[in-house]
């Protein structure tokens, strides 16, 4: 679901995949990447609060967030 939700506001939007590990972030930027969609990835634990926030932050540095 995240790679199709990618595809469909990737052309009006910047995008932030998030996984685990980096391996599969890079496995997953790579193709919206390559639709010409601006996709960047960030490790996250999604069941830690703090790698959620830390998530947030970063994604509001890469400006994909209003501050």
């Amino acid at each position: 679901m995240g790679l199709a939700a990618a595809k469909m506001i990737g052309g009006d939007h910047r995008i932030v995949i998030a996984d685990l590990g980096q391996d599969p972030i890079d496995a997953a930027v790579n193709e919206p990447t390559s639709l010409g969609i601006t996709a960047s990835g960030i490790e996250c634990d999604v069941t830690d609060e703090q790698s959620v926030r830390d998530l947030l932050r970063a994604a509001r540095r890469r400006s994909v967030l209003p501050h």
